[in-house]
This record gives C-alpha cells, structure tokens and sequence, in this order.
C-alpha cells in the first residue's frame, strides 16, 4: 500500500487503559506511507505520530491522514 499526492497511511495503535480495555481509536499511530507531495515523507515513515481524529478516511486497521492534519512526531 502506498499512499499517493499529500496523504500519510497510519497503521492504528492499540491503547490500553489503567482498567485493561484495549481501544483503537486513539488519534495516534505509525507512518506506513507518505505521499510524494509530503515534504518529509521519508523522515516519518516508522514513526509514531498524533493527527486529528475527526478529519481522516478510515479503512480497515488504517488511518489515511491529510499531511496538514498531523500534529507532532512522538520520538
């Protein structure tokens, strides 16, 4: 799967609570694939990154990501 023009691909991360339930819809995961139009593409793919959750297409276990929505890189 690639992703094409200036969207990321995000595999969801599975979060579990203090009380051990286990979600996917956090608004955080990791970069499979950036488009050739994302600047630093190559520089995110593999990293764990937090978007905005309410503007994504979802398919699957896989978020797809305007680059404008990601907020920050978690290192």
């Amino acid at each position: 799967m690639k992703a094409v023009g200036n969207w990321i691909v995000i595999k969801m991360e599975e979060t579990k609570s203090e009380s051990g339930l286990i979600t996917r819809d956090s608004n955080e995961g990791i970069v499979l694939s950036c488009g050739s139009q994302v600047e630093s593409g190559s520089r995110l793919e593999g990293k764990k990154v937090l978007f905005n959750l309410h503007k994504h297409q979802r398919w699957g276990e896989y978020y797809i990501v305007d680059y404008e929505n990601i907020f920050m890189v978690i290192e």
